[in-house]
């Protein structure tokens, strides 16, 4: 009896020990992952996760798509071609960052750009449709962004503002789809919810463009104001 016993003391002990040795080892081993980035692709993620929160959310529709004060300011800038207007779609996201995220990109030389460790350029395109509308594009290079759990990241490429009579009409973003290995492009709408448009083989301005006019062409203007 007390052999039996014995016995079944020691499976138990063995078989605790394993358990534990097991639970280590996958600790360790989610451990290592987490430390597995680099400091450029933890700055690297940084800056992709926080612009792509950021382009949807409603706090950043509310700014381009519903009736305020800061709207009609940013209708304005973005409407006039100007020395002092030049990149203030640029110059408005890097104030953000600052001011919610406390995150700062410093401007190298242009179209360089640097948050800590990550360097990506960053530049702030327009493209005419007609004498009263353009598209306000922000356009970045960053790729390739993985998270703590070896993931790929969603990235945000391109902001694209569609202006017209210097009113932001629609808001759009150009994100690279990991799982579809694509780019995809998302309306954006004034609660900060998207949708897909359509996805890309590539991330070319006039690609971008040709969709995104397709797309709007065929709508009744209405204005929000």
């Amino acid at each position: 009896m007390w052999v039996v016993i014995i016995f079944i003391v020691i499976v138990f002990i063995i078989l605790y020990h394993q358990s534990k040795n097991k639970n280590k080892a996958r600790l360790a081993q989610q451990n290592h992952k987490q430390k597995a980035l680099t400091q450029i692709q933890l700055d690297q993620l940084i800056v992709s996760s926080t612009l792509y929160n950021l382009y949807f959310s409603k706090e950043f529709a509310d700014l381009f798509l519903n009736d305020s004060p800061d709207r009609i300011i940013i209708g304005e800038k973005l409407g006039t071609l100007t020395d002092e207007n030049e990149d203030f779609l640029l110059k408005l996201i890097r104030s953000i960052l600052v001011i919610k995220y406390n995150i700062i990109v410093n401007k190298d030389s242009p179209p360089k750009y640097t948050h800590n460790s990550y360097h990506f350029n960053w530049i702030n395109m327009r493209e005419e449709i007609n004498s009263f509308s353009h598209l306000e594009i922000l356009w970045n290079d960053i790729v390739d962004v993985i998270n703590t759990n070896d993931t790929p990241e969603a990235v945000p490429n391109n902001l694209v503002i569609y202006v017209r009579y210097k009113e932001p009409i629609y808001l759009f973003a150009v994100v690279y789809d990991p799982v579809n290995e694509k780019f995809a492009i998302r309306e954006i709408y004034n609660n900060g919810r998207s949708s897909l448009v359509q996805f890309l083989e590539n991330n070319n301005k006039l690609t971008i463009v040709d969709v995104i006019n397709n797309h709007t062409s065929k709508r009744p203007y209405t204005s929000n104001s």
